[in-house]
């Protein structure tokens, strides 16, 4: 799968593009976005893992891990060292473009049928095979075994 037919990783880069450009240009951070994104992705982890128990320990443990890293750790620095710039009506000035953009982008220029991709995670969850997930999951048996 592709990165760009993500929206968390559409997000993760205003993120990275805050914490590099902040301090050249006015730019909103993500804040507000991140946590309704935070708590979407918690649900969407229940809702595999738990309810139609789907997948193994293994996977579990890969997709947290990148909950952490994609969801988390950016949610902490940006409430931590960023706090008072954060602005709902301001991010939703760019949450609003940058989303229409993103639809356009994934259902429209690259035909992804919206209908068949909630009908899929109705039956299975969330797909094991996400870009960063499938990184971590392929290297898994590497990356426990790395000795400090």
């Amino acid at each position: 799968m592709r990165l760009d037919f993500y929206f968390t990783y559409w997000i993760l880069l205003w993120f990275i593009l805050f914490i590099i450009l902040n301090k050249y240009i006015i730019i909103y951070p993500p804040f507000y976005t991140m946590l309704v994104s935070f708590f979407v992705n918690f649900l969407l982890l229940t809702y595999t893992y738990v309810l139609i128990k789907k997948y193994s320990i293994k996977i579990l443990i890969t997709e947290v891990l990148v909950f952490l890293i994609l969801k988390l750790i950016p949610l902490t620095i940006l409430y931590v060292y960023y706090y008072k710039n954060v602005s709902l009506i301001n991010e939703f000035k760019i949450l609003i473009p940058l989303s229409l953009i993103f639809i356009i982008w994934k259902h429209l220029i690259n035909s992804i049928n919206i209908y068949d991709e909630f009908n899929s995670f109705i039956k299975n969850g969330i797909p094991k095979n996400g870009p960063l997930a499938n990184i971590i999951y392929k290297n898994y048996e590497y990356l426990i075994n790395i000795k400090f």
